[in-house]
């Protein structure tokens, strides 16, 4: 499997520009995350990247089958792909800050994301799928969508056996932190967070808490969603400490600020 390198935006004002950049350096492609609460409408970003870029392929990371119907989704997805046609990659997942924030800590069961997949090929096959005990189907009038089938491929944010099985099953390629979980899968996508230090660079300097402090503050969370009691044992600031550098709060207010963000 060849390794090729992309990037992961936040959809806002400078996205376009960051696209840009991206395709310039000869990335391969560029994902734009979907948290309605933090950041731009993803769809709305998407669309000006597609329209402003010509080679790098796009992608969503990730979409969460809660936040939109899924005729919507589809709807949105057809929209890529007549301005961009073969350079859209969708990925899905359980939610984690695109939930949270919206006062819905718990994740989506995986039997939910996989109908939710299973429902959305359907749909841009140009198939009838049932959705919420109802016929739904695509029926835009000519030359309004691109002609079904749209194909797309599907991945899914996978970290457990659970995930994993379901992306065996309805996707075409995993989105995970780690290597790939098995030889079977087509492709994986490994995300990594953080910044290149350059000679003699200190962990605490302000450029690369500024370039890294998201992912170390996203690590915490996870920390606290997983495993509750688990965020004690991250490194607190202080001699031989993180890049955290400047935060002595006490683990148990820790605790209790992700609780506060996860509620």
């Amino acid at each position: 499997m060849p390794l090729r390198l992309a990037c992961l935006l936040a959809p806002g004002p400078q996205t376009v520009a960051h696209a840009l950049l991206a395709e310039s350096l000869g990335y391969d492609r560029v994902w734009l995350a979907d948290s309605p609460a933090l950041w731009q409408d993803i769809w709305a970003r998407m669309a000006l990247v597609a329209e402003h870029t010509h080679r790098i392929q796009l992608g969503t990371a990730v979409l969460i089958p809660s936040l939109r119907h899924v005729v919507t989704q589809a709807a949105a997805i057809a929209t890529i792909a007549d301005i961009a046609p073969d350079r859209l990659t969708v990925g899905l997942a359980t939610g984690f800050t695109g939930r949270a924030a919206l006062g819905q800590p718990q994740r989506l069961p995986w039997a939910v994301v996989k109908r939710y997949v299973q429902q959305l090929r359907g749909l841009l096959q140009g198939e009838q799928v049932e959705v919420d005990g109802a016929l739904c189907q695509l029926i835009p009038s000519p030359g309004f969508m691109p002609r079904r089938p749209i194909t797309v491929p599907i991945f899914l944010a996978a970290s457990g056996p659970r995930g994993y099985q379901v992306a065996r099953e309805v996707a075409d390629g995993i989105i995970n932190p780690g290597p790939p979980p098995g030889a079977d899968f087509p492709e994986c996508i490994q995300s990594a967070w953080g910044t290149v230090l350059a000679d003699g660079e200190a962990l605490t300097a302000p450029r690369v808490r500024a370039a890294a402090g998201a992912a170390i503050a996203l690590r915490y969370h996870m920390a606290y969603a997983y495993g509750g009691m688990r965020v004690d044992t991250l490194p607190m600031a202080g001699p031989g400490g993180s890049a955290l550098n400047g935060c002595r709060t006490p683990p148990a207010i820790w605790r209790c600020t992700m609780a506060t963000a996860l509620s």
